[in-house]
């Protein structure tokens, strides 16, 4: 079974405000938009997503971009999740 980050905690907390007041995020760094290679130093191979809100009470985006797929590569070699398992 695979669980989203947008599916728990804090995730879910950012989910349900973009639907419930219309935000629209953009993802600026951290783990909301896949990196080109795990390895190597990278804005977005990093913990802690950071956003910017580019509207409220429009269409709804949470500004991350993994689809599942890439989401599972990120958790399976980011050395942050290697090191939690």
């Amino acid at each position: 079974t695979t669980v989203s980050s947008l599916s728990v905690t804090e995730g879910l907390a950012h989910a349900e405000i973009t639907k419930q007041y219309g935000v629209h995020f953009e993802c600026l760094a951290g783990p909301c938009t896949p990196t080109p290679d795990h390895s190597m130093c990278h804005l977005n191979n990093n913990w802690g997503p950071i956003f910017i809100v580019l509207g409220i009470g429009v269409s709804p985006n949470t500004g991350f971009n993994f689809t599942i797929a890439q989401e599972l590569a990120w958790m399976q070699n980011n050395q942050v999740c290697l090191n939690i398992r």
